[in-house]
C-alpha cells in the first residue's frame, strides 16, 4: 500500500439545496443555549481570524485561531484527518416504482478502507425534479418523507449504467437501509458483472452532491468541504475542525517546533432526521494510522509534549487504536491502572514488534499473525474500525488536547467533548459566554481548544 501524504487538489461539483437544522435548547442548572445559535458561512473557511475559545477547568479565555501557535507549546504534536469529503447525496429513481428518491451515504461497510461498494445509508422521498432546484431538498431533514414503496432488492438508478441495490431495510427505521453499488442493464435490472472501486467513485463524483443542511444558505462547491490536508475521499461529511486551518498557520506552528502529522478517518453522517435513529450514531467508521504518525506520538509523549487531536474523528481513531492495545494488555494479565509511563511502554512495545523501530526492552503486548482483535497491520501502518462512543466518564489516553468546533448540546459530538472536558457545567457556562461574544456554530463556525489541567 502506498504511503499517504498531505496533498491538495480537488474536483469541483455543484451541490443541492438545504435542510433545516433542528432547534436546540438545553437548560442545565439554569444554563441556556438559545434556540437560534449563530451560524457562520463558507466565507469563513481557512480564516485565521476565527474565534477560538480556550477551555480549561480552571478557567477559559477567548482568543483567535491566529494565536494557536503561541497557545500550544514547543514539542507539541498536532494531528489532522487527511480524508477528503465525497459528494455523498445521490438522487435517483426506483426502477420498479419510478419514484424519485435521495440516498445519503452514511457509512462505508466494505472491509477494505478504499473500497466503496457497500454502504449504510438514509433514503428520502424526492418530490419535484431530480435536480438541485427540487423543493424536497428545501425541507428540514426531519420533515422529509420516506419512500412510499421500497422493497429489498429494489434498484435505484443513478445513471444509465450504475445503480444502488437495496440489500436491507431496517425493521424500525425504514429510512435506514443498506445499499450496494451495481452495474445496471438497459432494462433497469442489475448486472452480475462486478463493479470496480474506480467505477463506483466515478459515479459518486458524477451524480453526487454534498450533504448539506439548511443553515448553509449559499451555494457551495466540493472544495468548500475539503481541508488543506484532504487526500483520499472516504468521508461523507467534512472533518470540519480543520476547515479553518491554513498553510500559513501550519508554517507558524512548525516555526514554533510544533509538528503537524496526519491520519485517515472516514467521517460519517451526523444527522438522519430521526432523533431516535440519531442516538445510534456515529456508526462504525474506518481509519488508517501510519507507523510514522504513531512514532511521532511516542516521541511527543517521551518529551512531555501534548498530542493535540484536530477534530473528533482524529480523537476516535487514536483512542480506538489504544483501546485495542489495552485489550491485549489485559489478556497478558496486566491490570494495574494506566500511568503515563505505561502509555509510552505500550506504544514502544507495539512499534518494536510490528515495525522494529522502537528501543523498548520491556515487552508486554504479544501480537499473533500481526493482528489484534480490531485492527490489521501492513508495512505502512494500522487499519481499524472505530466503534467508540464517548460518554462523560470516558477515559482518554493518547490525546491530551482537542481542537474542535462548537457543538450543539443535544448532539453526540457534545457528549464526546463534555467527556473530554471532564467538566460539563463549566463547558456550558463557557458556551453561553461564547454566544454572548458572537461565536458561531457548525462546520464553518468557530473553534474550541480543550487543554489539560
Amino acid at each position: 500500500m502506498e504511503e499517504f501524504s498531505l496533498i491538495n487538489g480537488h474536483p469541483k461539483v455543484n451541490l443541492g439545496k438545504k435542510d433545516k437544522p433542528k432547534q436546540t435548547q438545553l437548560n442545565t442548572q439554569k444554563l441556556l443555549i438559545s434556540d437560534e445559535v449563530p451560524i457562520a458561512h463558507k466565507s469563513r473557511i481557512r480564516d485565521e481570524n476565527t474565534n477560538l475559545m480556550v477551555f480549561k477547568s480552571e478557567g477559559q479565555s477567548f482568543r483567535k485561531l491566529f494565536h494557536l501557535p503561541e497557545i500550544l507549546s514547543s514539542n507539541d504534536l498536532v494531528i489532522v484527518n487527511e480524508s477528503a469529503t465525497l459528494p455523498a447525496s445521490l438522487i435517483g429513481r426506483n426502477s420498479r416504482t419510478l419514484e424519485a428518491v435521495e440516498i445519503r451515504l452514511a457509512a462505508n461497510i466494505d472491509q477494505k478502507l478504499r473500497s466503496f461498494k457497500r454502504w449504510k445509508a438514509i433514503i428520502f422521498k424526492q418530490t419535484g425534479n431530480e435536480n438541485t432546484s427540487s423543493k424536497s431538498l428545501e425541507l428540514p431533514t426531519e420533515e422529509r418523507e420516506e419512500p412510499s414503496d421500497l422493497k429489498e432488492s429494489d434498484i435505484v438508478l443513478l445513471s444509465s449504467t450504475v445503480g444502488l441495490k437495496v440489500l436491507e431495510i431496517h425493521d424500525t427505521f425504514k429510512r435506514f437501509i443498506t445499499v450496494e453499488f451495481v452495474k445496471v442493464l438497459k432494462n433497469g435490472k442489475w448486472s452480475s458483472q462486478p463493479i470496480t472501486a474506480d467505477e463506483v467513485l466515478g459515479e459518486i463524483y458524477r451524480s453526487g452532491k454534498l450533504i448539506r443542511y439548511s443553515y448553509i444558505e449559499e451555494e457551495l462547491s466540493l472544495w468548500d468541504h475539503q481541508t488543506i490536508f484532504s487526500t483520499i475521499p472516504i468521508s461523507v461529511e467534512p472533518p470540519s475542525a480543520a476547515l479553518q486551518l491554513s498553510w500559513n498557520l501550519v508554517k507558524r506552528l512548525k516555526d514554533r517546533n510544533i509538528s503537524v502529522v496526519s491520519l485517515l478517518h472516514s467521517a460519517g453522517l451526523s444527522s438522519t432526521g430521526s432523533e431516535e435513529l440519531d442516538a445510534f450514531f456515529p456508526l462504525p467508521e474506518k481509519y488508517f494510522i501510519s507507523f510514522s504518525t504513531i512514532k511521532n506520538i511516542l516521541e511527543t509523549k517521551r518529551r512531555g509534549g501534548k498530542v493535540v487531536a484536530v477534530g473528533t474523528t482524529v480523537l476516535r481513531a487514536l483512542e480506538s487504536l489504544f483501546k485495542e492495545l489495552l485489550l491485549k494488555r489485559a489478556e497478558n494479565n496486566v491490570d494495574e491502572p494506566m500511568r503515563k509511563d505505561d502509555i509510552i511502554i505500550l506504544l514502544s512495545d507495539f512499534l518494536e514488534q510490528v515495525d522494529g523501530s522502537s528501543s523498548s526492552t520491556q515487552v508486554r503486548v504479544k501480537l499473533t499473525d500481526s493482528k489484534l482483535q480490531g485492527i490489521q497491520i501492513d508495512s505502512n501502518g494500522v487499519f481499524g474500525t472505530t466503534r467508540i462512543k464517548f460518554q462523560e466518564n470516558s477515559s482518554f489516553y493518547l490525546c491530551d488536547a482537542l481542537l474542535t468546533g462548537m457543538h450543539l448540546p443535544n448532539s453526540s459530538h457534545f457528549s464526546l467533548i463534555a467527556g473530554f472536558s471532564q467538566d460539563k457545567d463549566n463547558l456550558l457556562k463557557a458556551y453561553n459566554k461564547a454566544m454572548s461574544l458572537g461565536y458561531t456554530w457548525h462546520e464553518f463556525g468557530d473553534l474550541t481548544l480543550f487543554l489539560p489541567k
